[in-house]
């Protein structure tokens, strides 16, 4: 059904609007209920148009959100104010107030751009239907070769199954290898997997973190969903030094604590967290 309303999409339908309702729409009669939930994952994706974050994004209204944005950029007539937001976010803004709704639906359009890369699913360098309609997917709990059913590649692509694009999804749309360890890492937590966080320590980070990580796991998904997105500040062959935000947990209003995260490569390739 998401694969016929694609194409009336992309056909003879020219409102945005209108289009990202039918969009959504058919996911939602075709996913089942118990989908219906916040992927972990997705947390660490810029998906989370509304409330412009690297948090927990909202299915219906960031799906719909980005697929306006998707459909209007495609069609080459990007949407006023009030359509981007019509009948989603539109309560946000004071009734009859243009400026703040004005301002709203900046914030929600500079978000977007500035995060290009994280929201291209199939890797073609550039932000499209085919990427929202497969995050929509994702977010309604659509999984595997479901993300890319009755979807067309593009030219330019190199993501071209749902395996591939729900892996780039979960190793927190990135294809940096520390960041992506990083971002495993957080979601082993989120999970209340600790033995698998483990596994992606160092010996002494294992040694010197592992009792916290079992006493905080209960608080994790709370902690790392304060986390900002992480910036790279040194990197060399084997060694990574990355920096995130975060607010602090027993005073929610005191200023947001920096954290370095150091990784090193192993001879495999493969990259642990060495210190936090």
């Amino acid at each position: 059904m998401l694969g016929i309303g694609l194409s009336i999409a992309m056909g003879t339908v020219r409102s945005p609007v209108f289009c990202s309702r039918l969009l959504l729409a058919a996911a939602m009669v075709t996913a089942t209920a118990s989908a219906f939930v916040s992927l972990p994952s997705a947390a660490l994706c810029p998906f989370a148009a509304e409330r412009q974050g690297f948090v927990r994004p909202q299915p219906y209204t960031d799906a719909a959100l980005l697929l306006r944005a998707a459909l209007s950029a495609g069609q080459g007539t990007p949407l006023d104010d009030e359509a981007l937001v019509k009948s989603v976010l539109k309560d946000r803004a004071p009734i009859g107030d243009p400026v703040a709704l004005a301002a709203l639906a900046t914030r929600i359009r500079a978000f977007i751009e500035a995060n290009t890369e994280g929201l291209d699913i199939d890797g073609d360098r550039q932000f499209t239907l085919i990427d929202a309609t497969v995050i929509a997917r994702y977010l309604l709990g659509f999984q595997g070769a479901a993300l890319k059913q009755g979807l067309a590649d593009t030219p330019n692509a190199t993501r071209r199954s749902g395996t591939a694009m729900q892996s780039f999804i979960e190793a927190g749309c990135t294809t940096d290898a520390p960041l992506a360890a990083w971002n495993a890492f957080q979601l082993a937590l989120i999970a209340g997997d600790v033995p698998r966080a483990r596994s992606m320590l160092t010996g002494t980070a294992a040694e010197n973190y592992g009792g916290a990580m079992v006493a905080l796991v209960g608080a994790m998904p709370t902690l790392i969903d304060s986390f900002s997105a992480p910036i790279v500040l040194e990197r060399d062959l084997d060694t990574a030094l990355i920096a995130v935000s975060r607010s602090d947990l027993s005073d929610p209003l005191a200023q947001r604590k920096l954290q370095f995260v150091t990784l090193i490569k192993k001879p495999d390739g493969v990259w642990l967290i060495d210190a936090l």
